[in-house]
């Protein structure tokens, strides 16, 4: 208790020298009494009620204790501490998926390169201009084919464009399949392979040549037969008169025709063009461009999910950082709070009893008031003035109680300080491991 404030708060309030002088003046006491002046006596009630509100005090800071003892051992039984792995951990599973893609496709390309005896790395042509290319030339032919055709034919142009269309489709296909299978397959390190690209390509060579002939040779078929005076009218033919009007051309006469001249190394040059860009469409060995396309889209995927994830865990860390420095906070506070709480209830309590403190207390302030008295008594004092009354009634009975719960508290106190500074530790530490994972 605050027996300083306590004593000068009465004195204040009882005007404590004025009225002894007071009560001096009046001859109170007199030499001859016994018994307690009235202002004697108010000082032993003051100070009773001092004492005893005193007392009543300590279930306040009891309730007070109580209330943040209970909080540390919330903030403690809160959910587990995540470890920095468990905390981060992968809330889908598509890096795994895409990392296990790109080291399957990356392993599938090395055994390749192995397979094939490769020491290089596998070109990577553009397919889409390729094959995109190899339309132009599509279109171009047709376009020559239509104009060369559209003269002879019955049709015009329309009939022109429609045969130029198939002549030139069938003859860039052709060659374009040559070079992007059977060519790049003649490099193959399989003898089998390469046998069977060089009879495919030989074939559609011919494919090709076949077809530029037979395009040539129809165009100077038609200035043949407009030279024998058959022209336009060569649909409205019979069966049997077409056969002896065509058994009269000459094959040399056809050819000796510009137009067909014109058209033959046309469409040889498409169909060599074609073949080259069916060649480039890929790495030249089979497959291997292909492959490497593949382990490179693996490893972009993977990337890109790896990006993906890591804004995410970012994310992550700093959310669980957050409610670990809340946790923190929350915890250090209630730790400080139940440790301040728990002195004040522990001082309040005290090692004396209440009615030996106001017995002490009561004594000092009887002896400021007969002090006062003497200075200004015109005989002696009276003989009670050297002794001095025992206060009771201040609220032992509640006091003990408080100092029993106070020897049972501390050990209690103790021991949750000391969880609060290890969990305060261990919470530290998971924050230093999320900020270096």
């Amino acid at each position: 208790m605050e027996h300083v404030l306590i004593i000068d708060r009465i004195a204040e309030k009882l005007d404590l020298v004025k009225t002894s002088h007071k009560d001096a003046r009046s001859g109170i006491p007199r030499q001859s009494d016994h018994n307690l002046t009235e202002t004697e006596n108010r000082i032993i009630s003051e100070v009773r009620n001092e004492v005893v509100q005193e007392v009543a005090k300590l279930k306040d800071l009891y309730r007070k204790c109580s209330q943040t003892h209970e909080s540390c051992e919330s903030a403690l039984n809160q959910n587990r501490l995540l470890s920095a792995e468990e905390a981060l951990s992968k809330s889908d599973t598509r890096l795994e998926v895409a990392e296990r893609d790109m080291q399957s496709a990356t392993a599938a390309y090395n055994q390749f390169k192995i397979d094939n005896n490769l020491q290089r790395e596998a070109e990577l042509p553009d397919m889409f201009q390729q094959a995109a290319f190899a339309f132009v030339i599509v279109v171009i032919e047709g376009a020559i084919n239509m104009y060369f055709f559209a003269q002879g034919s019955e049709l015009g142009f329309l009939g022109g464009f429609f045969l130029a269309f198939i002549f030139s489709l069938i003859n860039v296909l052709s060659a374009f399949i040559a070079g992007a299978f059977c060519l790049r397959y003649m490099h193959h390190i399989s003898t089998g392979k390469q046998f069977f690209g060089i009879i495919g390509f030989v074939l559609f060579c011919l494919i090709c040549l076949g077809v530029v002939a037979m395009s040539a040779f129809y165009r100077g078929a038609q200035d043949e037969l407009i030279n024998l005076g058959i022209g336009q009218d060569l649909g409205r033919l019979t069966w049997d008169r077409a056969k002896e009007y065509l058994l009269t051309l000459q094959v040399t006469k056809i050819f000796a025709s510009l137009n067909s001249a014109l058209l033959f190394p046309i469409g040889l040059f498409c169909a060599i063009l074609a073949i080259w860009k069916g060649y480039k469409v890929d790495d030249p060995y089979p497959r291997f461009g292909v492959m490497r396309q593949e382990k490179i889209d693996a490893e972009e995927h993977f990337y890109e999910i790896q990006e993906e994830f890591q804004a995410k865990l970012q994310e992550k860390k700093n959310s669980y950082t957050k409610t670990l420095l809340q946790r923190e906070d929350v915890l250090d506070k209630a730790r400080k709070q139940m440790i301040t709480n728990y002195d004040s209830y522990k001082s309040a309590v005290g090692h004396i009893q209440p009615s030996q403190e106001a017995t002490t207390m009561a004594q000092t302030l009887l002896n400021k008031y007969r002090e006062a008295n003497n200075d200004i008594r015109a005989n002696n004092p009276p003989a009670y003035f050297n002794e001095y009354p025992t206060v009771d009634k201040c609220g032992d009975q509640d006091w003990t109680e408080h100092s029993s719960v106070i020897n049972k508290l501390g050990p209690e106190i103790d021991d949750i300080e000391q969880r609060c500074r290890r969990k305060l530790k261990e919470i530290r530490e998971h924050i230093h491991d999320l900020q270096t994972t």
